[in-house]
């Protein structure tokens, strides 16, 4: 009778070792034995541990980058394969890293063209609680930049006095100002829409002065 059962568990262990999903060490301390006696058995199985991890590592990528594609965030990913011990490094080392910071990218983006990069790096968004989480607004800006978008118009040198405004702002600004109104009016109207300055501030008419002086200088 002991010997069919100990027959059995050596049955299920050897299965175990098989499916690659835990460590001899793991498979050992379900079984009461040590890490070196379930190396003897995959020996005395002809078991062969790197072929198999392969197989499952390539099977553990393909089951990751699906989730991804189905929009799981990095916390529900790492948390449903905790239990095959797949840490933050072995994620890196399958390159699925790139799919993450392509992700992050990707919706770092949408939310620039919509508000400023302060704003936009303390929206909670899932992407931008992945481990590769940005908190200064010049990597927004980067990112931006790597992407080929360019939010705002480059009108002269900004550390000579130049700008980045909106082209959309620099034309109604340079539109109403055409019109007739005065830089207080301009200003009065632009916070009336809502209008932001690039650092997310409403305009004043010293900026409105400023911008307005900058961008028809450019022309000249």
């Amino acid at each position: 009778m002991m010997s069919k059962k100990l027959n059995l568990r050596n049955d299920r262990l050897v299965k175990d070792i098989i499916e690659g999903e835990l460590s001899y060490r793991e498979i050992g301390e379900i079984y009461g034995v040590t890490k070196q006696r379930v190396f003897q058995f995959a020996k005395e199985n002809n078991i062969s541990r790197w072929k198999n991890n392969r197989e499952v590592k390539l099977k553990l990528k393909n089951d990751i980058q699906i989730d991804i594609i189905k929009g799981l965030s990095y916390e529900e990913i790492t948390s449903k394969y905790s239990y095959k011990n797949t840490p933050l490094t072995s994620v890196i080392n399958m390159s699925l890293h790139r799919v993450f910071l392509g992700k992050r990218n990707k919706e770092i983006l949408n939310l620039y063209k919509t508000m400023t990069a302060k704003e936009a790096i303390n929206i909670p968004v899932s992407a931008l609680s992945t481990p590769y989480k940005i908190k200064s607004v010049n990597d927004v800006y980067k990112i931006a930049s790597q992407q080929g978008y360019k939010k705002y118009s480059n009108v002269g040198d900004r550390y000579k006095g130049g700008c980045f405004e909106d082209k959309k702002v620099t034309n109604l600004i340079k539109r109403l100002r055409n019109k007739g109104l005065k830089y207080r009016e301009i200003k009065e109207e632009l916070n009336k829409k809502g209008i932001k300055t690039i650092t997310g501030k409403s305009y004043s008419t010293p900026n409105i002065r400023r911008v307005y002086s900058l961008i028809t200088k450019s022309k000249k």
